[in-house]
């Protein structure tokens, strides 16, 4: 279906990437709505309407050519009513990503690799699945039943009360925990033919402040392999749009897939950075019916997420820094976020350098390496 322009996009609910998807909507001459549940949930940003509540709800699918979602969790209110939309990306990723028993469960019929895992409803089974799978174990609702789930994670027989909280007679999913696992993460967009554009392999580093970047110590056959299960994946699933696949690489050389994420998160900032064309955009393409651009991949870039206490250095950083780049959000994330920082250019070491000795991060970095040290 071709969606042309002057038509009315509405985006459901509230994610930090929501104004580049609005942006770029707007850019195609697309005219956007959003859908939020609660007056607290009402920054209307780059939106042209507003719809706040679900009396809104029948007008807003009314407005609406089609309806996009942003984000992995909406409420059952909002699942519900989606039959109501006409919705390009249908709800079978939504489905995956809100019950982890029902992921594992695809992910094993089509021969993913993921980490080893049980299912368990009480201590006592909590209990002999760990014993089962072996320590440290990660444990969890297999239900998302809300945008940050609570996990527990068990380093030995002595501490499962922790997981009592859990307890309510639901499932839980216990799993192997893979501490020195390195995180990794492909972003791609699927269009309405089944085409796909993978964008550049990310990493995390493992450090107090979330920082992404182009990875560069993953070797060719890994890379190899992870493209090959990106696209595995995406022909699997009846998904149009951005989305994420995220891994886990062991020391060891053992890859597993973590998760398949809907919408457009962190990769969208770096790709405006890396590549020619950013995710958004494609986004944006896929959903109306527009074809692919395809990507060429240029500098690398650093990501780092960044906490109200570091804007007064990083202001000290704006006049001197001519490859850096600060979004700032019109309201932090659940987690304190503010904003994010993206450093691009040629050379990896430089730009790690720039960002570890710029004073940004120092302090709140070495906070938290004495608190873990006590």
């Amino acid at each position: 279906m071709e969606v042309l322009p002057g038509s009315v996009i509405g985006l459901i609910g509230l994610n930090q990437t929501n104004q580049q998807l609005m942006q770029a909507a707007h850019n195609m001459g697309f005219t956007v709505a959003l859908y939020v549940e609660k007056e607290s949930e009402t920054k209307q940003g780059e939106a042209d309407y507003l719809m706040v509540g679900p009396d809104t709800w029948e007008s807003f699918v009314g407005l609406a050519t089609i309806v996009v979602y942003n984000q992995a969790w909406l409420s059952d209110r909002v699942m519900d009513k989606l039959g109501e939309a006409n919705l390009p990306q249908g709800t079978a990723l939504l489905d995956l990503t809100r019950d982890y028993s029902l992921s594992r469960s695809f992910f094993e019929e089509n021969a993913i690799n993921i980490v080893p895992y049980k299912l368990a409803s009480t201590l006592d089974e909590v209990a002999l699945a760990a014993g089962s799978l072996g320590y440290p174990v990660a444990v969890k609702s297999i239900f998302k039943t809300n945008p940050m789930p609570k996990q527990y994670v068990i380093q030995g027989a002595y501490e499962i009360g922790l997981v009592a909280p859990l307890i309510d007679g639901g499932q839980l999913i216990v799993e192997n925990w893979l501490e020195n696992a390195q995180p990794l993460m492909v972003s791609a967009v699927r269009d309405t033919r089944g085409n796909l554009i993978q964008y550049p392999l990310l990493e995390m580093r493992a450090q107090p402040t979330q920082q992404w970047n182009l990875a560069t110590e993953v070797d060719e056959e890994m890379r190899v392999t992870i493209q090959e299960t990106v696209a595995d994946l995406a022909n699997k699933i009846d998904y149009v749009g951005g989305f994420d696949v995220q891994f886990l690489a062991t020391p060891e050389g053992n890859l597993y897939v973590d998760d398949l994420v809907p919408g457009i998160n962190v990769g969208e900032y770096l790709s405006k950075y890396t590549s020619n064309f950013d995710l958004a955009t494609q986004t944006i393409r896929a959903l109306t019916g527009q074809a692919l651009f395809p990507i060429e991949v240029g500098n690398y870039a650093i990501y780092r997420e960044l906490s109200v206490e570091q804007l007064d250095v990083l202001y000290a950083q704006w006049g001197i820094r001519p490859n850096w780049q600060t979004t700032l959000y019109a309201e932090p994330t659940r987690q304190g976020t503010v904003g994010n920082v993206v450093v691009s250019g040629d050379t990896p070491a430089e730009l790690q350098t720039q960002l570890d000795f710029s004073g940004v991060w120092q302090p709140l970095d070495a906070a938290n390496q004495e608190a873990k040290a006590k």
